[in-house]
């Protein structure tokens, strides 16, 4: 059962459950919010506020999203009080004596993680601003001042901004949020540059992108489009692996927005001859699947799994996160047995075949 409160003016979420406490603070403000003169100044502020925890003994980490930007932890009731008060006293007064050393650090965080093959998908949809940002390197943070930092902690990360979750025997006491006074800060409508859709493009807007086909779509949100997804993979792999021995790497994701759509990817690679016929593979998969071909045996399969995998992540609060997080976006709050019977029921066969998502925009 999930229990609804406020901490210091923000409000919490809290389910009983097994294993360690765990806990997050979260903020609606990611890197949709910033503009390429300062992208990064999200990230580089949620490291600065990290600092605060130093060499803990317990496990904490952050996320600088497209939307969100979260901190999290796990550990005893103590550490999750102190990291919490730790994370808000850096956000209202970041340690500005580090701020060349993240910048460094963030710059080597880079270099290591390398080019995904659908980051030059964002930038072909939407440009050099709001999602779009996902698909450019971090090019603002040389520029980025005290001063900026100030006024994007400010103006972001406030109670009025934020949402906090907790999972565990019981909430810890002593629990305090000190965070300025704000105001709720909606996503940025998604924008498009596209001057007709559907719409394809070839070559890689970045160097380390090249042997693979990318195609993603805009969806209502929904389970069924979650499901969509998972089969979507099942189906390609065999088509383009098992089967053509085209990919090796053959993935999908289902990445939900706060305007109430999704864009779902899927992204196959292939050696630079193999190209054309991966293309076709993934053409003829889809068109297959557009006209209602698709195998029920996939589909039970994956609502299976994702069934399987809610319960699983329900038992020790796993589902807390998406369910704080939602608030932001003014989602109401779903026991984890709504999302499980959600599941079953939104994919569930119809008369004319099995019920797709209804797909707003491809590329």
């Amino acid at each position: 059962m999930i229990t609804r409160f406020d901490v210091d003016g923000v409000p919490a979420l809290f389910t009983r459950a097994s294993g360690p406490m765990r806990a997050g603070l979260g903020f609606r403000v990611g890197i949709a919010d910033e503009t390429l003169p300062k992208s990064g100044i999200t990230h580089l502020l949620e490291h600065l506020a990290l600092h605060s925890a130093g060499m803990a003994d317990y496990h904490y980490n952050g996320t600088t999203g497209l939307e969100r930007t979260y901190f999290h932890t796990q550990g005893s009731p103590e550490d999750i009080v102190a990291f919490l008060a730790g994370v808000c006293a850096s956000l209202a007064a970041p340690p500005l004596d580090r701020l060349p050393a993240e910048k460094e650090i963030l710059r080597t965080e880079a270099s290591s993680r390398g080019h995904r093959a659908n980051e030059p998908m964002s930038v072909r949809r939407h440009g050099a601003r709001d999602y779009g940002l996902s698909g450019f390197p971090e090019w603002g943070l040389a520029g980025i001042t005290a001063e900026d930092l100030h006024a994007w902690a400010a103006y972001y990360f406030t109670r009025q901004n934020a949402v906090l979750w907790v999972s565990g025997p019981a909430m810890p006491a002593g629990l305090r949020l000190t965070l300025r006074d704000g105001g709720r800060r909606p996503a940025p409508a998604p924008s498009s540059i596209l001057p007709v859709r559907p719409a394809f493009f070839s070559g890689a807007a970045f160097s380390g992108t090249a042997g693979a086909v990318v195609w993603d779509a805009t969806v209502r949100q929904e389970p069924a489009a979650e499901v969509f997804a998972d089969v979507l993979k099942r189906v390609m792999f065999r088509s383009l692996r098992q089967q053509g021995g085209l990919s090796y790497v053959v993935e999908t994701d289902y990445d939900p927005r706060d305007n109430g759509t999704a864009l779902i990817t899927a992204v196959a690679d292939s050696l630079p001859d193999k190209q054309g016929a991966v293309l076709g593979g993934l053409i003829d998969v889809l068109a297959a699947m557009r006209i209602g071909r698709i195998d029920p045996a996939d589909v039970t399969a994956v609502i299976n799994q994702r069934v399987a995998a809610l319960e699983e992540a329900a038992e020790r609060g796993g589902l807390l996160r998406g369910q704080a997080l939602g608030l932001l976006a003014g989602r109401p709050v779903r026991e984890p047995a709504e999302a499980v019977a959600e599941t079953a029921r939104s994919a569930a066969p119809t008369s004319r075949g099995w019920r797709r998502p209804r797909t707003r925009t491809d590329c």
